[in-house]
This record gives structure tokens, C-alpha cells and sequence, in this order.
């Protein structure tokens, strides 16, 4: 009976992630971009220990290799040869826009209406209210 239980809720947990993946591919699939699969983010605990315990064996798959912190430095721009200098990852848990493009990238960092900063830099100022007077050089 216990196995009974285990297994509907391993087959209702996939179903739900594979909805949630196609949600968001048929979102990225909207922009004309290439994408990139994955079954989990990179936020993802699962993911960390895999990566750790198959590395070897996953290092040849393109999501496997994106869904690494430190895929920018371990691959160089292979990934932008193979996908152009801009492309989607897509995940159960999102979609993330990977670009070299320096104008996109430009223009991402100077548009403040449309990509405001998140509201993280205000508790910065918690500790000491005359931080920017202060790191003027």
C-alpha cells in the first residue's frame, strides 16, 4: 500500500513538472530565441548534489552544462557558437535569457523603467545611513 502512495505521488509530481516545462517552453518558444531544456533549475538542491555525483556523465548535455554556476568560465563561449549570442533556458521553474550581445546587455543595464533593481539595495542602507558618502573615493 505504501508503494501504492509513493508511486502516485512520484507520477503526480512528474506530471506537474512536465506541465509546468511545457508552460514555460511554449512562453519561450513565443520570443523566436533558440532554447534549451532542463528538467530543473539552477536553484534547484536535487541539481547540486547530481551535478556533483554524475558530473562526468553530464557534462556532455547542453542543459546539464548551463545549469552550472560556473558554465561560463568551464566552457568559454561554446555554447554561444552553438546557440547564437542569445538564448532561452527553460526550466519547470522559469525561463532564463542568456546573452554575450553587448547592445542587448546595454541596453538591459540602462533601461531603468523597464528592468527597475530590485528592492534588495534598500536594506543596505540599514546599517549605516551615509554608506554612499562614506565609499566615495
Amino acid at each position: 500500500m505504501l508503494s501504492l502512495v509513493l508511486s502516485a505521488c512520484f507520477i503526480v509530481g512528474v506530471s506537474i513538472l512536465l506541465q509546468r516545462l511545457r508552460a514555460n517552453y511554449l512562453a519561450a518558444k513565443q520570443t523566436g530565441l533558440r532554447i534549451v531544456l532542463a528538467p530543473c533549475s539552477i536553484y534547484n538542491p536535487i541539481w547540486a548534489v547530481a551535478l556533483y555525483l554524475f558530473s562526468p556523465v553530464l557534462k556532455h548535455a547542453d542543459w546539464a552544462r548551463v545549469i552550472n554556476f560556473a558554465w561560463h568560465w568551464e566552457d568559454d563561449a561554446k555554447l554561444y557558437e552553438k546557440y547564437g549570442t542569445t538564448f532561452i533556458l527553460v526550466t519547470p521553474d522559469g525561463n532564463t535569457v542568456y546573452t554575450c550581445d553587448e547592445v542587448a546587455v546595454a541596453g538591459v543595464l540602462g533601461d531603468r523603467k523597464g528592468f527597475p533593481k530590485p528592492k534588495i539595495y534598500g536594506r543596505l542602507t540599514f546599517f549605516h545611513s551615509g554608506w554612499g558618502r562614506g565609499c566615495k573615493l
